[in-house]
């Protein structure tokens, strides 16, 4: 039988141990729950600059962990997106029907239904890129 040993430290340690005694007291289990008296500190103590400069960095990068996570998201609907219209395109060719894009005023006509679906999305950024005005 397998043994679980909680160990249980900080204000309250004694009525957390005894509820989480009775909690999981059971005919098979007894787990065995120590608890731990706080230890006396000298003194408030600093923490490390290294520590602080670690925690700032890493709160400053979760912004940019948060976009790239919601980039990939959007990136896949947009992927299953293309990849619906490119078949629903590749159906109709074996009807006779052609669908054509045209990115630009100045690009040549692809049929949709010849592009995969990252080939769709990389004309509908350019697209869209080349739509947008110049910050200057």
């Amino acid at each position: 039988m397998t043994t679980l040993s909680f160990t249980l430290a900080g204000p309250g340690a004694d009525t957390a141990a005894r509820d989480l005694a009775s909690l999981l007291a059971g005919p098979d289990a007894l787990p065995a729950i120590e608890t731990v008296a706080p230890a006396a500190s000298a003194g408030t103590r600093s923490p490390d600059p290294a520590t602080l400069i670690s925690l700032g960095s890493l709160v400053l990068s979760l912004p940019a962990t948060v976009l790239t996570g919601l980039d990939i998201v959007d990136r896949i609907r947009k992927r299953k997106q293309a990849a619906d219209a490119i078949a629903r395109a590749q159906t109709g060719a074996t009807q006779g029907l052609v669908i054509l894009l045209q990115a630009a005023p100045d690009a040549a006509p692809v049929p949709l239904a010849t592009l995969t679906p990252d080939q769709l999305l990389e004309l509908a950024a350019k697209a869209a890129a080349a739509g947008k005005p110049d910050a200057s």
